[in-house]
């Protein structure tokens, strides 16, 4: 599921926070920030190959970092990974690394 900012705006506070309590999201009291909060939620965050030549990495295999710019994406994701079993190999500076093959499937 996702959300626009028109689409959002449209609705009340009440919808708001509606979504936001679904989602297990911060029920700020301004409109302004229940909709910064609900599309922080669904940006996913883009990949980053890292260049870290301290780790040595079988050939086929890669090192992915997941730049993570909010907390609650943080939580949120760290969950789901935890659920799937992928193993996250590192945390830096608010980037999550994890080691996967060409396709970019989760070793």
């Amino acid at each position: 599921m996702s959300y626009s900012k028109t689409d959002l705006d449209k609705k009340t506070v009440i919808e708001l926070r509606y979504i936001c309590k679904k989602h297990k999201l911060p029920l700020s009291s301004k409109k302004a920030d229940l909709i910064k909060n609900i599309l922080d939620h669904f940006t996913v965050p883009e990949p980053v190959i890292s260049t870290n030549k301290t780790l040595k990495v079988d050939s086929g295999k890669k090192i992915v970092g997941v730049k993570i710019t909010d907390k609650y994406k943080l939580i949120e994701i760290s969950k789901q990974l935890g659920n799937n079993g992928n193993k996250i190999l590192y945390y830096s500076i608010g980037v999550i690394y994890y080691l996967v093959d060409e396709q970019f499937n989760f070793v």
